[in-house]
């Protein structure tokens, strides 16, 4: 009985490595920019599809995660040195964790009939829904397998800051608006160039252990030149949209991380010239900076 009280909390962190709590945050994030530009054009809101929204996005995040994490155990073994890249865990046998991925999905397809019954769901929301499942099944299950073949980071970038805004919006206004790319797209190069800066502290181990990620892909010189372009590029985007219709408050929301930005892009740079890598500092920023802007984002949508 004890044996198995001290083996609970383990458990809970186990899943945590599975799917990180910090990926769910930033989903709600996203999602409510989505909902947002649909208040901010003057939509009611309706709280229970907003709601049922949030939840199918959640369970098909949830679903990535575990089917990531089911087909890569069923590859490597749990006790490798393969378990931080790919969320592997040595606690959860893999039966379960293939278990909570039909649980996801299930719960992601019986969600959104109960979308369709109640608010209905517009063509251009079933598309974007498609496209999700299809991304989930192709970033996990072979023979594509795109998580283990580089462009996991890519694939996630798209699912979170891409599909699930645009799934917020649509279900509120049926249709897709210019502002939910003139908004995502900046969002999602700072998404790459984070998930970049995140890549270059196992950069060593994943070419010894021969990990495709998309830092090896393209090399690491390469690397740090795309990472800072990237940033560079969405506060320049960010600043360009403002001539195409954004909201200066948005305009003005967004540049307020850029900070945060020119400080990544100065610890990546330090780390190329040889310095002692701050790995803690950048993990931080790199979590922080996509999260940040769309908060700023987020909050100027819905207060102003």
């Amino acid at each position: 009985m004890n044996d198995l009280k001290d083996l609970r909390p383990l458990k809970v962190k186990e899943f945590f490595r599975i799917q990180s709590p910090i990926e769910l945050l930033g989903a709600l994030g996203y999602y409510g920019i989505g909902a947002g530009i649909a208040y901010f054009v003057g939509t009611r809101i309706n709280p229970t599809t907003l709601i049922l929204g949030l939840l199918i996005g959640w369970c098909m995040q949830l679903a990535m995660s575990f089917l990531v994490s089911y087909f890569s155990l069923l590859i490597t073994p749990a006790n490798s040195d393969d378990e931080d890249r790919w969320g592997l865990s040595p606690a959860i046998p893999k039966q379960t964790v293939l278990i909570f991925a039909l649980v996801s999905l299930t719960m992601s397809a019986a969600l959104t009939i109960l979308l369709a019954i109640i608010g209905g769901i517009p063509l251009a929301g079933w598309l974007i829904l498609l496209v999700g499942f299809t991304l989930i099944l192709a970033n996990a299950v072979p023979p594509l397998s795109l998580v283990r073949n580089g462009f996991g980071e890519v694939t996630q970038a798209i699912f979170l800051v891409v599909l699930i805004p645009a799934l917020g919006l649509v279900i509120q206004i049926g249709e897709l608006n210019n502002l939910l790319g003139l908004i995502t797209f900046p969002l999602f190069l700072l998404a790459i160039s984070s998930a970049i800066a995140l890549c270059f502290e196992r950069y060593a181990a994943d070419l010894t252990h021969h990990r495709k990620t998309f830092l090896t892909l393209i090399g690491w010189q390469q690397g740090v030149n795309l990472h800072t372009i990237l940033v560079l590029l969405a506060y320049l985007v960010f600043g360009l949209v403002g001539f195409l219709g954004l909201s200066t408050r948005l305009v003005f929301a967004a540049l307020l991380s850029l900070p945060v930005g020119l400080f990544q892009i100065w610890l990546i740079l330090r780390i190329a010239d040889g310095n002692k890598p701050a790995w803690r500092m950048l993990r931080f920023v790199a979590l922080a900076l996509p999260l940040v802007t769309a908060y700023l984002l987020l909050l100027t949508l819905w207060i102003g």
